[in-house]
């Protein structure tokens, strides 16, 4: 993969999180796709940032299997059966989300640091070979 390739897979991997993100319960899927892709960018680039996004998604994938255990066994709270109390196991996945969230911004100005740093060390290489600050 070329950088252009990884830089795609970031950046829609942040797009697709946050389209997932505004209807949480249909919306995991996209959500979980996009931290992956995010993940997967960042492991590639070598990037500090992918061991905190595999434990969003493994905290996201626990908090899903539980939303999704307890909305199959008629929800929580009142006559279910389920107390309230159950709603914790769901915990993890808003936390994902608000982590996820914080993760993919620092990782997206990240990589546009590294762009930026590369540019510069690209146009100081092509350059004349004067020192900067003198006229030639």
């Amino acid at each position: 993969m070329d950088r252009s390739w990884t830089r795609s897979l970031i950046l829609g991997g942040g797009i697709l999180f946050m389209l997932g993100v505004v209807d949480p319960l249909e919306g995991f899927p996209l959500a979980i796709a996009g931290l992956l892709a995010v993940y997967l960018g960042e492991r590639r680039i070598r990037g500090h940032y992918s061991k905190p996004l595999l434990v969003e998604i493994i905290a996201a994938l626990v908090g899903v299997t539980a939303m999704l255990v307890i909305t199959f066994m008629g929800g929580a709270g009142g006559d279910t059966g389920l107390s309230i109390w159950w709603l914790l196991t769901v915990l993890p996945y808003p936390v994902a989300i608000l982590s996820g969230v914080v993760t993919i911004m620092l990782a997206l100005l990240e990589m546009r640091r590294r762009e930026l740093e590369s540019e510069s060390e690209a146009t100081g290489r092509a350059g004349t070979g004067a020192r900067p600050g003198t006229l030639g």
